[in-house]
């Protein structure tokens, strides 16, 4: 009564002064809501219907209020009901199971869902292929349907919780779990909602883990992002112990893979449906791309043996799910010169490149390797669906362009060292801020069509160059109808780092699309390497050097993130890394 009631005084001021100000129009449609919301329930009929449906509906009562003359239900979709003591005989509540029983004075009975006491958890499965031993299963039956969403809570505040959203919607839960801490008692909460996302009630456990193997580096963040995504990982793929990890923007590693994937391995990444892939680079007499999920399941190894074997340097995903792998041809005497694409389903190979078809492969002029046989060296390959070409690099030769036929485009590459036949295949630089790469790494191709990779300065200028320096440069490449065009340099990062930055060899560069930055990973800074001319090339190992730098510049080169990678036990070297979203 007292609602109705300053409802009427309310509606007479609104007509006395003819006008309604804001504030006004709001209670009053606030009060329209209440009316509407709480509704006496002074019939039978009406009662089963409400709780009926509810039950059926699995809408939860969140809480029951016991008054003198009535019962008050809340519901978790705002709605409000009070019943008529008249109505009912009694009720009973059952907070393991989440019921509630009513009596009617019909002698019926009628149930409905209420919240009741804390979920328990039925097991807990923590690494359970034994592959990621920061993941779990987290196995828990609910009274209700429902959906989970988990939360690692993170050792840097809230930035660095770690959060997962199940998609499962019913009461059987298997709750996968990502981003624990090693050697830490980690607290994770189970999030338990509606299908609407509204809160039912949260249960927190505790996961142990063990402590992390040895071998992996130690991290110092030189420049913190001033915000980032949640779930933000770097998944590195760090050598000599090859134990894939990923590591948190704090420093912090987050996960991380053995057993089967503690090996020489190449291309590593994270495929589009969200598994981890890799090709296998070990002994010749086999040749596959494994892919396995983030708990650690094997799904698949796709095999290209015994025709070629040792995926070396890179795997490519296509957009139609299959792989462009750089493999090795079995039973010829040259390596690292063939290209394949694999069928995803039918594990079929589609097509095959042979670089030895369309390139010269005794040129030397950059570097000789061993006895001539890696005469090129391929380390990258991408898909170029606008003409449906693939580009290749290679660190002896240079960035080269190739039809679906095996047709050469274009080669970016210093003229020197080419004989009449290439000629027109070269791309003539333009712009007088124009510089070539040196034993590049890791091309990719931008929105805007140009092509953005890692200069790693590898015997620049033939050895004859003023200063060293490592940098990433974008491309501007305008093509010719049939082969060649021109090249122009648009941008660049790294030569103002100097020395610091200067990694000769392996080194990778992405584009990270919701930002327009760049993510560089200058991966072998260890490492000295002196370049005397092809012939005389020496690498020495420096213990005392930062191994890696991770950096994440915009095209202001502001730097926006920045950690290294050291380690006092041995000197190793990152041969790729990826900046990650892990959403699932």
């Amino acid at each position: 009564m007292k609602k109705i009631n300053k409802l009427i005084i309310l509606v007479s001021f609104m007509l006395f002064n003819s006008c309604i100000n804001d504030d006004l129009q709001n209670e009053l449609d606030k009060l329209n809501n209440d009316l509407i919301e709480l509704q006496q329930i002074n019939s039978l009929l009406k009662l089963k219907s409400i709780i009926n449906e509810s039950y059926i509906s699995e809408l939860l009562i969140l809480e029951l209020k016991d008054k003198p003359e009535s019962i008050l239900l809340i519901f978790e979709n705002g709605s409000s009901y009070e019943i008529s003591k008249e109505l009912v005989i009694d009720y009973q509540i059952d907070n393991v199971n989440w019921k509630l029983d009513i009596a009617l004075i019909d002698l019926t009975h009628v149930s409905a869902y209420i919240l009741g006491n804390e979920l328990k958890v039925k097991e807990i499965d923590l690494n359970p292929f034994n592959t990621a031993p920061l993941s779990a299963i987290i196995n828990i039956e609910t009274p209700i349907s429902g959906l989970f969403t988990v939360k690692v809570i993170g050792q840097d505040g809230v930035n660095s919780d770690f959060t997962i959203k199940s998609d499962y919607y019913g009461k059987d839960h298997s709750l996968k779990i990502f981003g624990l801490y090693p050697g830490y008692n980690n607290k994770v909460e189970l999030i338990f909602t509606n299908k609407d996302g509204i809160l039912r009630t949260t249960t927190t456990e505790l996961i142990t883990t063990d402590e992390l193997p040895l071998g992996l580096p130690d991290f110092n963040v030189v420049k913190q992002y001033n915000n980032f995504d949640p779930n933000t990982l770097f998944l590195v793929n760090y050598r000599p112990t090859h134990i894939p990890f990923m590591v948190d923007p704090y420093g912090k590693i987050r996960w991380y893979s053995v057993g089967f994937t503690k090996f020489p391995k190449m291309g590593l990444q994270r495929f589009k449906n969200g598994n981890i892939g890799y090709g296998k680079n070990s002994n010749p007499g086999l040749g596959e791309v494994v892919e396995y999920t983030l708990m650690g399941e094997l799904v698949k190894q796709y095999s290209f043996y015994p025709e070629f074997e040792i995926a070396h340097h890179d795997v490519y995903e296509m957009s139609n799910g299959n792989f462009l792998i750089l493999v090795n041809k079995v039973g010829i005497d040259t390596i690292e010169d063939h290209i394949i694409e694999l069928d995803r389903n039918s594990g079929t190979i589609n097509n095959i490149w042979d670089l030895r078809e369309i390139l010269p492969t005794d040129r030397y002029t950059l570097r000789k390797i061993g006895d001539g046989s890696d005469w090129f060296h391929a380390n990258a390959v991408i898909h170029d669906e606008s003409d449906n070409t693939i580009i290749v690099s290679g660190q002896a030769q240079g960035l080269i362009k190739v039809t679906w036929d095996n047709q050469l485009k274009w080669i970016l590459a210093p003229h020197e060292g080419w004989s009449n036949e290439y000629v027109d295949y070269l791309l003539q630089p333009t712009g007088s801020d124009f510089e070539w790469s040196w034993g590049q790494h890791a091309p990719l191709i931008l929105p805007n069509k140009n092509i953005l990779q890692f200069d790693n300065g590898f015997g620049r200028e033939f050895g004859n160059s003023s200063s060293d320096y490592s940098r990433i440069v974008e491309y501007d490449i305008s093509e010719n109808d049939n082969i060649g065009g021109e090249i122009s340099q648009v941008w660049q990062y790294g030569k103002e780092r100097g020395e610091e930055m200067i990694s000769s060899f392996i080194s990778d560069v992405d584009y990270i699309e919701n930002t327009s930055t760049r993510f560089i990973v200058a991966g072998a800074t260890a490492f000295d390497v002196v370049y005397t001319d092809s012939l005389n090339v020496s690498f020495t190992r420096n213990i005392d050097q930062i191994e890696t730098r991770m950096i994440e510049v915009n095209l202001a080169k502001e730097v926006l993130f920045e950690m290294t990678l050291s380690s006092s036990e041995h000197t190793g070297s990152t041969y790729r890394a990826e900046k990650l979203i892990i959403n699932d």
